[in-house]
């Protein structure tokens, strides 16, 4: 072994160019010098990001980056932009209109550490399991704006309220769990109306957010041109999802599995529904139907069957061999048993 490589592959890197044998060194103990590009260089070579612009006198190779090579980020919090009162606390206030909520972070801040890794993903899934204010999202709407992609952002938060706020609620008699209580929570009164307001470019009282982005480019008022649907996590009964009474419950799910695009397909028809994306077929005598109308949609790659018969949902799996055909039981709450205890077909 020479330098953690085996005989062969040094024989190998020898005979591309990929190693280097220098002069004699006083005062050292070995012969030569040997050097030799490392792995992710030669890797490199071989995928394209690296590339090779001559050759020494000894035959060892000039390599250089096709493309510009990232850099691991440094400690920025010294950055004006990314001070949680000027461009957090204070801009929320500004565009909610009022003050809600007591140190989000700058919304710059999260712009910046998202675009390290997005940047060149101009259709990259963010989720953000813990959403708090809304800043993860409204940074990914701000940065789409910024290059015109058609990022997608996922963000989960609960709805609780400030212990201070719920000291105040209990002395009133208030419940978790009543609505005067629940439109107080960080979710209803925080993270949505910010989501809504940053879109429309209008605060919570409906005039103009009266600033613009740094930069200058972007006014405020102008919001931006996305979409944003809300969703409630809920405890549903069993029986009405044993009767078949509760696909709407669960409509949101598979929407976002599809990937978050287009319009919810709810139980409508007892047949099947499509929409651009997705489609959702009901009733298996109507699969021929189903699976034209299927093709018709080069965007629509997700197909969830409802039924419990195994060949049923594997004559679909054939017929539709270019999609990602999902099954769905009969009584919607065995799909999620399933997939709770590690599968889901």
């Amino acid at each position: 072994m020479m330098w953690g490589l085996s005989r062969d592959t040094f024989l190998d890197r020898l005979s591309k160019g990929y190693v280097k044998i220098g002069k004699h060194t006083p005062n050292k103990p070995q012969k030569y010098v040997i050097s030799f590009l490392e792995k992710g260089m030669v890797d490199g070579i071989a995928n394209g990001d690296v590339m090779i612009t001559g050759k020494r006198s000894d035959g060892s190779v000039i390599a250089v980056y096709n493309t510009q090579r990232k850099v691991m980020p440094k400690t920025q919090w010294s950055f004006k932009s990314h001070d949680s009162r000027e461009y957090g606390t204070y801009l929320l206030d500004k565009i909610i209109g009022e003050k809600r909520f007591s140190y989000p972070k700058s919304l710059y801040a999260v712009e910046d550490c998202l675009k390290y890794f997005i940047s060149g993903n101009p259709n990259a899934l963010i989720v953000d399991f813990f959403g708090g204010s809304g800043t993860t999202l409204h940074a990914v709407n701000l940065i789409n704006a910024e290059d015109s992609g058609k990022r997608r952002c996922i963000i989960v938060t609960n709805n609780e309220v400030s212990e201070t706020e719920s000291k105040n609620l209990t002395k009133e008699l208030y419940r978790q769990g009543d609505d005067y209580w629940e439109k107080f929570g960080i979710a209803q009164y925080v993270a949505w109306p910010r989501v809504v307001c940053s879109i429309n470019g209008r605060t919570s009282q409906g005039t103009s957010i009266q600033d613009s982005y740094l930069g200058g480019n972007l006014n405020m008022s102008d919001g931006f041109k996305a979409n944003a649907i809300f969703c409630e996590l809920t405890y549903e009964s069993e029986w009405p999802i044993r009767l078949d009474n509760a696909f709407n419950a669960i409509a949101p799910l598979l929407w976002m599995q599809a990937g978050c695009r287009g319009k919810i397909i709810d139980k409508r028809v007892k047949t099947f529904s499509v929409t651009d994306y997705y489609g959702v077929l009901f009733d298996y005598y109507q699969a021929s139907k189903f699976c034209d109308e299927v093709s018709k949609r080069p965007n629509l790659k997700h197909v969830f069957v409802v039924t419990d018969d195994q060949r049923r949902y594997s004559n679909i799996c054939r017929r539709l061999p270019n999609h990602e055909v999902h099954r769905l039981y009969e009584t919607f709450l065995k799909t999620f048993q399933i997939c709770g205890e590690g599968g889901l077909d």
